[in-house]
């Protein structure tokens, strides 16, 4: 059940409707939504969530540099940035700097639900390894 899972997403969303949080919750993931990735961070601390989906379509640059300093400190969550469709540069940096999955923005439909079941199975394994050790 994907509803035992939980995601912060960072997103302003402007058009609710279209929103990432929306694709989620049709999906049957609970979602945190926040506006910017500072309150994402307060939020985590509360609510021990799975992941971290950040929408980095309106600012890609700093928003995607915000995400990867993260990344790069040892979040310790699977972070899934959503991006502009033709940045290949962006999508490039963000794998290498350590981001679980880039989704581009056309695809959300097609592509996020996948890539969130894929975090989940990589938390599955990592709480399975931590239960051995």
């Amino acid at each position: 059940a994907f509803a035992d899972y939980t995601f912060v997403v960072v997103e302003d969303a402007k058009n609710y409707q279209d929103s990432l949080t929306m694709q989620m919750w049709a999906n049957g993931f609970t979602v945190k939504n926040c506006p910017s990735l500072e309150q994402a961070l307060k939020e985590i601390d509360k609510l021990k969530p799975t992941g971290l989906v950040a929408n980095i379509c309106a600012d890609p640059e700093p928003m995607l540099d915000e995400v990867t300093a993260q990344v790069e400190q040892g979040f310790a969550l699977s972070v899934v940035v959503v991006g502009p469709d033709d940045s290949f540069d962006l999508m490039n940096r963000a794998l290498e700097k350590g981001v679980f999955d880039y989704v581009p923005q056309s695809q959300i439909a097609s592509k996020l639900a996948k890539s969130i079941r894929r975090t989940i199975r990589r938390s599955q394994r990592k709480s399975r390894r931590s239960k051995r050790s």
